[in-house]
C-alpha cells in the first residue's frame, strides 16, 4: 500500500477541519479536496494519503471508496503536527509587485515572524 502523490513526493497533506464528522475513523470528503485526492494525486481505492486535522494531529488515510462526488478515507492521526519554523524575516520595504511575490512566499513558508508586519 503506498503512498497516492504525485511525482513520488509525499508533500500534499489533505486537511481535516474540526467541524467534519470523523465517524469511527472515517471521514467522507466532498468538493475541492475530493476531487484534488481524484485528479491531482491520482489516488485510487486501497491507497493511503497524508491528513492533518487543522490545529491538531497528522497522520494517513486509506481510501476507502472514491467516486466522482465524493471521497471516503479511513483516517488514523496519530503524529503530532511539526514545530513552527523559527525563522524571522527582516527586509527593507518592497516594491507592491515583489510585495506579493513575497507574501505567497512567505505563506507557503509558514514564516511565523515578521516585525512590523501585524
Amino acid at each position: 500500500m503506498g503512498y497516492a502523490s504525485q511525482g513520488g513526493d509525499k508533500v500534499n497533506l489533505v486537511l481535516l477541519y474540526n467541524s467534519e464528522e470523523i465517524v469511527n475513523g472515517r471521514v467522507l470528503l466532498q468538493g475541492r479536496r475530493a476531487q484534488h485526492i481524484r485528479t491531482v494525486l491520482r489516488a485510487q481505492a486501497g491507497e493511503s494519503v497524508r491528513v492533518g486535522l487543522l490545529q491538531g494531529n497528522m497522520g494517513t488515510g486509506r481510501i476507502l471508496r472514491l467516486n466522482e462526488d465524493s471521497v471516503e478515507l479511513e483516517v488514523e492521526l496519530h503524529n503530532p503536527p511539526p514545530a513552527p519554523d523559527p525563522t524571522t524575516l527582516i527586509l527593507a520595504l518592497p516594491r507592491p509587485k515583489v510585495l506579493k511575490r513575497l507574501l505567497v512566499m512567505l505563506t507557503t513558508r509558514a514564516i511565523p515572524s515578521c516585525p512590523g508586519w501585524n
